[in-house]
C-alpha cells in the first residue's frame, strides 16, 4: 500500500492536470485564498511556500507581495511543478519554483524568507519535527510562519464520505491509510512549531465550501491520489460501482442538481520567528 507522499511525488502529468483542474478550484484555491488573508497584506514581502503543488498559494502570494515582493514554491514532485511552471504569470511579485523536500529546504540559506507558509502539507511530512526547524531555519527573525492542516474527518464530510465506503469496503487498515491527512491534532501542529523556536502562536479554526460542480464524479478523483488507488484500481468493476454508489449516497444530503457542495474545516496557525 503506497502512502499519501508517494501519490502526491509519483503524481503523472494527468494526475497534476486532474489535480489542478478539479481539486485546486473546490478545494486549495479557496482555502490558499483564507490563509492569505489572515496574513494580511505584505506587499514587498519575500515569502516561501512548502508543497506548494500546482502553485495555488503561491500565485496567490504574488499577486498579495506585488512587484516589489518575491515568492518561491517548493515541492517534491515534478509534474506538479511543471503545471505550476506552465501557468501564465500572474501580475505581482516574480514567481520561482524548486524540487526540493520539506527537510532541508535546499538551496535557501537561514533566514531568506519574510514569511514561510505550508498549506496542508504537514501531515504528509515524514519528519515533521525537521519540517518545522527548517521553517525556522529559513525565516528571518520577525518573520512570519502561516500553517494550515486539516481538521478531523468528522469536520469534513466529503472526506469523510470517501473513507467511510472505502474502509467499509476495503477494511480499517485502509481507512487508516486513507485518514491520515485529517488525523494531525491541532495541538500537535502548534507543539512542532513552538518546539522549532516559533513564539507569539495565533490558532483558529476555519470552515469554507467546497464546491464540485461534477459532483460525486469530481470527488472520487481525491482517491487517485490516496494510499488507496492501487487497491480500488484493481477491484472489479461491481465492486468499484458499490463504492461510487456508497459515497454518492452518504453525500446526499450536499448534493444540488448535478453539482456538490459541503463545508470543509481546517486549523490555521500562525508564528512568529
Amino acid at each position: 500500500m503506497n502512502d499519501w507522499q508517494h501519490g502526491f511525488t509519483g503524481a503523472t502529468t494527468g494526475h497534476s492536470s486532474l489535480y489542478d483542474q478539479i481539486l485546486v478550484p473546490a478545494v486549495f484555491h479557496p482555502w490558499a485564498c483564507y490563509l492569505a488573508g489572515a496574513i494580511g497584506p505584505r506587499a514587498g514581502v519575500h515569502a516561501l511556500d512548502v508543497a506548494c503543488g500546482t502553485g495555488a498559494l503561491t500565485r496567490v502570494l504574488a499577486a498579495a507581495a506585488g512587484p516589489t515582493g518575491a515568492v518561491t514554491g517548493t515541492d517534491l514532485s515534478d509534474a506538479m511543478l511543471a503545471a505550476a511552471r506552465a501557468k501564465p504569470v500572474l501580475p505581482g511579485a516574480p514567481q520561482v519554483y524548486h524540487q526540493s523536500p520539506a527537510a532541508p529546504l535546499a538551496p535557501f540559506a537561514d533566514g531568506s524568507f519574510d514569511l514561510t507558509c505550508c498549506q496542508h502539507g504537514l501531515q504528509f511530512f515524514p519528519d515533521r519535527p525537521a519540517a518545522a526547524a527548517e521553517w525556522y531555519r529559513v525565516t528571518k527573525p520577525g518573520g512570519t510562519l502561516a500553517v494550515a492542516v486539516w481538521a478531523p474527518l468528522e469536520d469534513n464530510p466529503l472526506f469523510a464520505a470517501l473513507h467511510d465506503a472505502a474502509a467499509a469496503l476495503l477494511g480499517p487498515d485502509h481507512g487508516r491509510q486513507f485518514a491520515r491527512p485529517w488525523a494531525l491534532p491541532a495541538h500537535e501542529a502548534r507543539d512542532l512549531i513552538e518546539q522549532a523556536g516559533f513564539t507569539d502562536m495565533r490558532h483558529h479554526r476555519a470552515r469554507l465550501p467546497a464546491v464540485f460542480p461534477g459532483g460525486t464524479a469530481d470527488l472520487l478523483n481525491v482517491y487517485r491520489f490516496s494510499p488507496l488507488a492501487d487497491a480500488l484500481t484493481a477491484l472489479a468493476p461491481a465492486a468499484r460501482q458499490d463504492l461510487e454508489e456508497a459515497v454518492h449516497g452518504r453525500l446526499a444530503p450536499y448534493r444540488h442538481d448535478a453539482s456538490l457542495t459541503a463545508p470543509t474545516s481546517a486549523e490555521i496557525i500562525l508564528a512568529t520567528r
